[in-house]
């Protein structure tokens, strides 16, 4: 890099500006989709039953989901570096359609849980029911890269297919949208067949309500309220991107085992279904000034120092186009003093 420790002390100056403050909205989903591979109503579906078929050849383990999508482009600007999308608070919500099918289990079950009876590591769940789990979506080509997944965000919509060809017969690997998990170091993770290949990474948020009482049936208009750790390694860094876009996509779904006859797991309405409440999802963002780059909600020296420390350290993607490099010291220092 061309640019000098000396040139950087040298441009520091205060401003001390303060940012605009937080955008708090809910959003209605501007599309959603029973993610499933015979699934003949596309988007047009009132209900997305969520289960799972773990272990069983041809079939993804995370069989069923709803994918939502939610259009944030008018409230909050789209097209800025990620970093300057500040996410305090994300909660989705979303409403059982066909109550009395399942047992309310508001806690997560370790992954060993799911496993073969037969295998050496399989656990034996001790409390009823499973839990209502959401991820981020992650896109497979031709709508995206699951490495960059808010990308086919704006490509796969409602009428869209399920997947293309299977990696086993009849659509075991062929789905085109797939849910993101986050390992430690903030990579997502596709968790699509996570029992099969035992990838002990958890959901984005678990699904609780206050209409129903665990180890008891859920009745018909129970809602459920994922409360996203927005702190967790990769989760705000998803939205961020997501927000960048325009779009906020999240999948919904559940490792509730449904063999042929099994009737034992969730049904959401979806926002076609007018007996009960659509989807939603609540932001509150701070749309951060161009130079606070320490996202303390004022433009200073220390916001010099500390861009100063990462851009020589480990890479400072300023502008957002996906490169560490001279471009984003000079686009910093524009945005610093303007």
């Amino acid at each position: 890099m061309i640019v000098t420790a000396l040139a950087i002390a040298a441009a520091a100056a205060s401003t001390g500006l303060a940012g605009p403050g937080p955008v708090d909205e809910t959003f209605a989903p501007d599309m959603d989709r029973w993610v499933y591979p015979f699934n003949e109503n596309t988007g047009t579906s009132v209900r997305a039953p969520l289960f799972a078929a773990p272990n069983l050849p041809g079939f993804d383990d995370r069989d069923a989901e709803m994918l939502v999508r939610f259009d944030t482009s008018a409230s909050i600007t789209p097209g800025l570096a990620p970093w300057r999308y500040f996410v305090t608070t994300a909660v989705f919500q979303a409403t059982i359609s066909e109550g009395d099918r399942f047992l309310y289990d508001p806690t997560l079950d370790s992954l060993e849980t799911s496993f073969a009876t037969d295998d050496p590591d399989f656990v034996l769940d001790t409390d009823p029911g499973r839990a209502v789990e959401l991820f981020g979506a992650g896109y497979r080509p031709p709508f995206g890269l699951v490495a960059n997944p808010p990308m086919g965000v704006l490509a796969f919509e409602e009428a869209s297919p399920f997947g293309g060809a299977p990696v086993v017969p009849p659509a075991q690997g062929s789905r085109f949208v797939v849910p993101l998990a986050f390992d430690g170091a903030g990579q997502s993770v596709d968790v699509s067949n996570q029992v099969r290949q035992k990838i002990d990474l958890g959901p984005i948020a678990v699904g609780v309500s206050a209409d129903a009482t665990p180890g008891q049936l859920v009745p018909t208009g129970a809602t459920f309220v994922f409360d996203i750790d927005t702190a967790a390694p990769g989760v705000e860094a998803y939205i961020a991107e997501s927000l960048s876009v325009g779009r906020v996509s999240l999948l919904a779904a559940s490792l509730h085992p449904a063999f042929q006859g099994a009737t034992a797991f969730p049904v959401f309405g979806t926002r076609e279904d007018v007996l009960t409440t659509p989807p939603s999802l609540r932001l509150v963002v701070d749309v951060l000034d161009p130079a606070d780059w320490n996202r303390d909600g004022f433009e200073n020296d220390q916001d010099f120092f500390d861009f100063a420390n990462d851009f020589f350290g480990a890479g400072a993607d300023f502008n957002g186009d996906g490169n560490d490099n001279d471009q984003d010291f000079f686009d910093f220092v524009n945005a610093f003093f303007n």
